[in-house]
């Protein structure tokens, strides 16, 4: 992997942990702008899969780590959390894993293919 390549899944990681915060900070717009990076960074050079899944797999780390710290941290006589708190983890959950399956088949990809 050179060093080009690693650069640029190092900003794809960056920019899903800040896109994954901002999705949950921002709610629509944060949605909305996340979508867009993805698409941006899907553009990129030959490491298109690879980066995206990268992408992905940190967005989906993101949140339920922000989510699952509002949940533990919050007792139940002094908040409560909505019940779509649960469903927002569970498709930031379904990101991450579907980050790892497309990363995991683009290294694959990349390693098979004869140089």
């Amino acid at each position: 992997m050179s060093f080009g390549m690693k650069s640029k899944l190092l900003v794809a990681a960056v920019v899903g942990a800040v896109m994954g915060f901002a999705s949950l900070e921002l709610s629509f717009v944060g949605v909305g702008l996340s979508v867009i990076a993805l698409f941006l960074i899907g553009l990129t050079d030959p490491v298109r899969p690879l980066a995206a899944g990268v992408y992905l797999t940190f967005v989906g780390v993101v949140g339920p780590v922000l989510l699952g710290n509002l949940i533990v941290s919050c007792g139940p006589p002094s908040c409560q959390y909505s019940a779509s708190t649960l469903q927002a983890a569970s498709v930031y959950l379904v990101l991450l894993v579907i980050g790892l399956v497309l990363a995991a088949s683009a290294g694959l990809r990349s390693r098979a293919r004869p140089r």
